[in-house]
């Protein structure tokens, strides 16, 4: 047997064997529920059998669940293909249907029948059939003797060799992928079917979906009614399809019950989703460098875009709508690290951290044949992240500062249509490029665009002086020192900032190439004017730099690292011994569960696990200080009169709840179930120290967040008047 099939045959026998685990942590593979963590289910009050959850011989609760937009989670509540995710989950695609006279970010959308279900391009969701364990034949013929480059392409190429046999002898709808877990350690492959008829059937407005903002954001206690409905379409034979008329709505093979009864704290609580990314097995350096060093960097960088932002926005309605997107975006991860710092202040991290590599150490060091085999591991993994972090503030710095700046994102729209070599190509895209632009420039202000590079630009001239970036910048097209006075021609005489000038541009474009079509080439008078604008040359500098200087380097040291952390990952497996833990997040379908509690964040407060609709009208009451808790009159009229309260048995609206499930980014719009798999809610935040989790997690202030399922339908019922929905939810 081969060192890597020892591998393989070891993480088998790991992940079906349980000595220990931990209720309330973890983000468990679906499939493996009854040999890892069952047992802690049941402890926790959980009423379900592994296969309610997971089975590909029953329906179940997995094909409830699904991937939303390729970055969030969400739920089918009915029989018709109705699905739920959250506001904020949808805001972006909402918005690019969305238009002046019919602002449905603003002004909300409310369909009262199927034919005003609205048509959402772009939208994609994906619903999982099946997983399979296939690190045997995705590691088989690869040599612990092979390079890291070796070792990357042969995985890549026995990965698509897989999916190319198993698709071809498939004819139908099901598409496959294969992801890795472990650090390459382990392989799974993935069977799904995509939908792309997705279409928008309920979205509050702003004021009531994100309620509270960015003031509330990663905070608790909350009252944002976070959610959205949507509805799958597929075609007469129920199979995937793109939008048609004719297309029907989707019949699952499962969908959820909705349970109406009062949750109680303890009361057992279950989160499935797709989160996207956590570091939990990385080393205690690592962990060092980003929260404090690579966090505070992104932290400093991003508050100069939300200052230039706000310094417009705040007293003008006009301009706070256009950059309302943008300011929650940058914000939300601004704060979010913020959370680390002091979830990592906090929680006993770093003496566990420490702990537990002085017990990795002292268990390599009981054997001279583990002393042999992984003596110099963690030195040398110590010594790859330094060397990688190096790079990685380089990048980052990079990517949070300037290359995020708004004049990147028009020159990447246009960059699009000018690298196109035919006229054919163009005349296809021009439309789309076109739209595109003018979607830029409905929610653009050009003087919080040069405010934010020339201040970001500064920024990094003190901090990365020594940057090829600048030294080649500033000394080819100004004099050294003098960025303010390049910046400020850019914005002053750029076509590429100028809506009438740019569209007049490459109109003029298409109409040469037209005269000239014999030629098949771009290359016209009006193309060559403005290749060689001043805000294109600067954009397409800054794009080339970062995909051909930082990203190169960042990728290459990153595979080092990672290729030391899968050696790591493998002996870290060997010395927990047949204790059960979980993969980080990729992306992929999880499990998690815990109870639905308060908590203390701090000495003398205590949090409730609810929240209510009392609590909006505290925060209304503040409006005057606060525009982050407006409210609309008609919503809180609605509240006010106690109107509809049909779904609470006690008369008391409750708005939001807190659980202990270990959650992470992609868990928005996850479905939170009850002991009897009823959905109770959808899960939408955490709290703020909490955010430490994705390093590590504490039970003690660890928190997600979701939105009340009755809170969900009281909105639909009494103020979007969506009754006709209603015949299709399955109650308890």
């Amino acid at each position: 047997m081969n060192c890597n099939l020892k591998r393989v045959a070891a993480i088998l026998i790991f992940c079906t064997n349980v000595i220990h685990c931990f209720a309330d942590e973890g983000m468990w593979l679906p499939n493996l529920l009854e040999k890892q963590i069952y047992s802690s289910m049941l402890n926790a009050g959980c009423k379900l059998t592994p296969e309610d959850i997971y089975s590909i011989n029953q329906t179940c609760l997995k094909d409830a669940v699904i991937l939303f937009g390729g970055g969030c989670s969400g739920v089918v509540v009915s029989d018709k293909g109705l699905l739920m995710t959250n506001f904020h989950c949808s805001e972006y695609f909402v918005q690019k249907i969305s238009s002046s006279e019919r602002n449905y970010i603003k002004d909300g959308f409310w369909a009262k029948s199927f034919s005003e279900e609205m048509p959402m391009k772009g939208l994609s969701i994906e619903i999982l059939e099946s997983m399979t364990d296939v690190t045997d034949k995705i590691l088989a013929n690869i040599s612990d003797t092979f390079s890291i480059a070796e070792k990357k392409e042969l995985i890549s190429k026995n990965s698509k060799n897989l999916i190319k046999e198993i698709s071809e002898n498939d004819s139908t709808d099901f598409v496959y992928s294969v992801e890795s877990f472990f650090y390459d350690n382990q392989f799974f492959l993935f069977k799904s079917k995509i939908y792309r008829d997705i279409r928008l059937v309920a979205s509050p407005p702003a004021l009531v979906g994100s309620f509270g903002f960015d003031t509330d954001n990663w905070e608790w206690p909350r009252h944002r009614a976070d959610f959205t409905v949507f509805r799958i379409y597929s075609d007469s034979l129920n199979k995937p399809s793109e939008f048609a008329a004719t297309n029907i709505p989707f019949k699952p093979k499962y969908s959820v019950e909705i349970a109406l009864e009062n949750s109680k704290e303890n009361d057992f609580a279950m989160i499935m989703g797709y989160p996207g990314k956590t570091e939990q097995y990385i080393p205690l350096k690592a962990v060092v460098n980003n929260v404090n060093v690579i966090n505070e960097e992104c932290i400093k960088l991003r508050k100069i875009r939300l200052d230039a932002i706000r310094k417009y926005s705040s007293n003008n309605e006009e301009v706070y709508l256009k950059y309302y997107s943008k300011d929650a975006s940058i914000s939300n991860y601004h704060k979010k690290l913020i959370g680390e710092q002091k979830g990592f202040e906090k929680s006993n991290l770093y003496n566990i951290k420490t702990e537990t590599e002085a017990e990795f150490l002292s268990w390599v060091n009981s054997s001279d044949s583990l002393k042999t085999k992984y003596g110099l591991l963690l030195p040398a993994l110590h010594s790859k992240y330094l060397q990688f972090h190096s790079e990685n503030i380089r990048l980052r710095r990079f990517y949070e500062g300037i290359y995020n700046t708004e004049i990147v994102q028009i020159c990447k729209i246009t960059q699009r249509l000018l690298k196109l070599s035919t006229i054919k190509e163009y005349e296809n895209q021009f439309s789309e490029s076109v739209k595109s632009i003018q979607l830029f420039f409905d929610n653009y202000v050009k003087e919080i665009d040069y405010e934010t590079t020339l201040n970001l630009f500064s920024e990094n001239d003190k901090s990365i002086h020594e940057d090829v970036l600048l030294s080649v910048l500033i000394g080819d097209i100004i004099q050294k020192n003098d960025i303010s006075s390049y910046i400020s021609q850019v914005y002053s005489q750029s076509i590429l900032l100028n809506k009438r000038l740019l569209l007049s541009a490459l109109e003029e474009i298409k109409s040469e190439m037209m005269e000239n079509e014999k030629s098949k080439k771009i290359k016209t008078v009006a193309y060559n004017k403005l290749i060689n604008d001043i805000g294109y040359k600067l954009g397409i500098f800054l794009i080339d730099y970062f995909s051909t200087e930082l990203y190169p380097s960042y990728v290459q040291l990153n595979n080092q690292v990672d290729s030391v952390q899968s050696i790591y990952m493998n002996a870290y497996i060997d010395y927990r011994n047949q204790q059960s833990i979980y993969p980080d997040a990729n992306g992929t379908l999880r499990v998690t569960f815990g109870n639905i509690r308060g908590y203390s964040p701090r000495d003398g407060v205590d949090y409730d696990y609810y929240s209510t609709a009392n609590g909006i009208f505290q925060k209304v009451d503040q409006q005057n200080e606060n525009r982050d808790y407006f409210a609309p009159n008609d919503f809180l009229n609605l509240l006010h009169n106690n109107s509809g309260i049909e779904f609470y048995s006690d008369s008391i609206i409750r708005t939001c709840f807190t659980t202990t499930c270990h959650t992470s980014g992609g868990n928005s719009g996850s479905p939170v179930f009850n002991a009897h798999g009823q959905l109770i809610g959808l899960n939408f935040d955490r709290s703020w120290e909490g955010t430490i989790s994705d390093f590590k997690y504490d039970k003690n202030f660890c928190r997600s967040i979701a939105v009340d399922i009755r809170y969900i339908l009281y909105i639909l019922k009494y103020y979007g008047k969506t009754e006709y929905l209603f015949d299709e939810f399955k109650f308890d």
